[in-house]
């Protein structure tokens, strides 16, 4: 369960380093996700679905443009395409199948996935037991109403979320404090100490080890 921190900001970690970075660099990149992932199918016996990758990959679509406009304001119409263009390269980068051509599609595609393919489990459950374990309790609440906050509709209903005044307050101050050059400060206050050392790599663009 420790390692789930990790491996969760390595995937957007090692996003942001195609997405920001130059060809090479992105071919790069692809190239070593790509080895991480053939490591872990040997280690199962098995192969990743396609459909595992491609959750993945619209969920960072999602997050992405919604986060955005939690901090600052919605994306246009073009910066849409924009973000998708790129994640859309990213998902052929790695050689995901059937992806939508563009964000339109993407969104009608994203829709019905959440409505046919989500469901509350006991793994759910134990997901956000080791989120508690590991955050510590106030922690834990900023990260239920930051999610409350972020999600589709549909996700908060599975989850039972509700936004609060803390996430609303966070929000606010953290877009505050961007102006100030402070965010590292903020991030190791936010983050439980164990993971500095990760953050540390993703504010210097150097990823983070599996």
């Amino acid at each position: 369960q420790t390692q789930s921190f990790a491996g969760a900001g390595s995937v957007v970690n090692k996003s942001q380093q195609i997405i920001f970075a130059t060809t090479e660099h992105a071919q790069r990149t692809l190239t070593a996700i790509s080895a991480a992932h053939a490591a872990v199918e040997r280690r199962r016996g098995e192969r990743i679905p396609d459909w595992a990758h491609r959750d993945v990959l619209y969920m960072l679509i999602d997050q992405s443009q919604r986060a955005y406009g939690l901090l600052h304001e919605p994306l246009s119409a073009v910066q849409r395409e924009d973000l998708y263009a790129t994640f859309l390269d990213l998902g052929r980068g790695l050689n995901i199948p059937d992806l939508p051509e563009n964000f339109a599609r993407w969104q009608q595609d994203r829709e019905r996935h959440l409505e046919r393919d989500l469901a509350y489990s006991t793994f759910t459950e134990r997901l956000y037991q080791q989120y508690r374990l590991h955050l510590g309790a106030w922690r834990y609440r900023l990260l239920l109403e930051v999610q409350a906050l972020l999600v589709p509709p549909r996700v908060r209903h599975l989850l039972r979320l509700k936004p609060g005044s803390l996430a609303g307050a966070s929000v606010d101050l953290y877009a505050f404090v961007g102006s100030l050059g402070i965010h590292p400060l903020v991030r190791r206050a936010l983050v439980p100490r164990p993971y500095w050392s990760d953050i540390g790599r993703l504010e210097h663009g150097t990823g983070i080890a599996h």
